[in-house]
Protein backbone atom coordinates (compact mmCIF):
# COMPACT_ATOMS: atom_id res chain seq x y z
CA UNK A 1 0.00 0.00 0.00
CA UNK A 2 2.70 2.84 0.78
CA UNK A 3 4.22 1.82 -2.97
CA UNK A 4 0.94 3.06 -4.45
CA UNK A 5 -0.10 5.83 -2.00
CA UNK A 6 1.12 8.97 -0.99
CA UNK A 7 1.51 8.94 3.01
CA UNK A 8 2.76 11.35 5.43
CA UNK A 9 4.67 10.46 8.57
CA UNK A 10 4.74 12.54 11.21
CA UNK A 11 7.21 11.90 14.00
CA UNK A 12 8.11 12.91 17.11
CA UNK A 13 10.85 13.48 19.69
CA UNK A 14 11.25 14.63 23.26
CA UNK A 15 14.20 16.62 23.50
CA UNK A 16 15.91 18.56 25.99
CA UNK A 17 17.04 21.43 23.49
CA UNK A 18 19.02 23.28 25.98
CA UNK A 19 21.68 19.83 26.03
CA UNK A 20 24.99 20.42 24.50
CA UNK A 21 24.80 16.58 23.46
CA UNK A 22 21.31 16.62 21.70
CA UNK A 23 22.22 20.24 19.62
CA UNK A 24 25.71 18.65 18.49
CA UNK A 25 24.65 15.41 17.69
CA UNK A 26 21.00 14.35 18.17
CA UNK A 27 19.31 17.30 16.50
CA UNK A 28 21.48 17.63 13.06
CA UNK A 29 20.63 14.16 12.66
CA UNK A 30 16.78 14.48 13.09
CA UNK A 31 17.13 17.40 10.85
CA UNK A 32 18.65 15.56 8.08
CA UNK A 33 16.85 12.41 8.28
CA UNK A 34 13.26 14.28 8.67
CA UNK A 35 11.75 16.57 5.23
CA UNK A 36 9.90 19.23 7.64
CA UNK A 37 11.54 19.36 10.86
CA UNK A 38 9.09 21.50 12.93
CA UNK A 39 9.44 22.73 16.74
CA UNK A 40 6.54 22.40 19.41
CA UNK A 41 8.68 25.24 21.60
CA UNK A 42 7.60 28.46 21.77
CA UNK A 43 9.94 29.94 19.05
CA UNK A 44 9.78 33.70 19.95
CA UNK A 45 10.74 32.83 23.07
CA UNK A 46 13.16 30.76 22.29
CA UNK A 47 14.57 33.15 19.58
CA UNK A 48 15.00 35.45 22.63
CA UNK A 49 16.31 33.50 24.65
CA UNK A 50 19.09 32.53 22.76
CA UNK A 51 19.83 36.18 21.53
CA UNK A 52 19.95 37.34 25.10
CA UNK A 53 22.36 34.86 26.55
CA UNK A 54 24.79 34.71 22.95
CA UNK A 55 25.21 38.51 23.37
CA UNK A 56 25.98 38.40 27.09
CA UNK A 57 28.23 35.40 26.72
CA UNK A 58 29.83 36.92 23.88
CA UNK A 59 29.22 40.44 23.11
CA UNK A 60 26.88 42.49 20.51
CA UNK A 61 29.93 41.89 17.93
CA UNK A 62 30.65 38.68 18.22
CA UNK A 63 26.70 37.55 18.48
CA UNK A 64 26.32 39.46 15.26
CA UNK A 65 29.00 37.68 14.07
CA UNK A 66 27.67 34.14 14.55
CA UNK A 67 24.55 35.06 12.92
CA UNK A 68 25.94 36.25 9.67
CA UNK A 69 27.97 32.78 10.03
CA UNK A 70 24.81 31.06 10.55
CA UNK A 71 23.02 32.79 7.79
CA UNK A 72 26.04 31.83 5.49
CA UNK A 73 26.33 28.23 6.28
CA UNK A 74 23.36 26.97 7.12
CA UNK A 75 20.27 26.50 4.67
CA UNK A 76 17.20 28.25 5.94
CA UNK A 77 14.65 25.58 6.63
CA UNK A 78 11.42 25.70 8.26
CA UNK A 79 13.98 25.42 11.35
CA UNK A 80 13.99 28.28 13.60
CA UNK A 81 17.04 30.54 12.92
CA UNK A 82 17.57 30.39 16.60
CA UNK A 83 17.86 26.72 17.00
CA UNK A 84 20.27 26.89 14.08
CA UNK A 85 22.22 29.10 15.23
CA UNK A 86 22.26 26.84 18.59
CA UNK A 87 23.22 23.85 16.61
CA UNK A 88 25.88 25.22 15.15
CA UNK A 89 27.69 26.84 17.82
CA UNK A 90 27.33 23.54 19.77
CA UNK A 91 29.12 21.99 16.78
CA UNK A 92 32.18 24.90 16.50
CA UNK A 93 32.17 26.47 19.72
CA UNK A 94 30.87 23.29 22.36
CA UNK A 95 32.06 25.44 25.20
CA UNK A 96 31.03 28.85 24.50
CA UNK A 97 27.70 26.74 23.03
CA UNK A 98 27.46 25.14 26.81
CA UNK A 99 27.27 28.76 28.39
CA UNK A 100 24.92 30.16 25.67
CA UNK A 101 22.99 27.32 26.80
CA UNK A 102 22.95 27.40 29.89
CA UNK A 103 21.83 31.15 29.90
CA UNK A 104 18.85 30.51 27.38
CA UNK A 105 17.72 27.57 29.00
CA UNK A 106 16.91 30.15 32.24
CA UNK A 107 15.58 32.72 30.28
CA UNK A 108 13.41 30.80 28.51
CA UNK A 109 12.38 28.83 31.77
CA UNK A 110 11.48 32.30 33.24
CA UNK A 111 9.80 33.90 30.02
CA UNK A 112 6.12 32.03 31.15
Amino acid sequence: MLATRPVALLCGYELDVFDLETQATTLPEIVRAHTHPRPVADTARLAAAVHESLTEVLGAEAAAWIYVRVAEEVPRTALPRAQAVLMWLSRHRPGTARRVLQGARSRYASAT
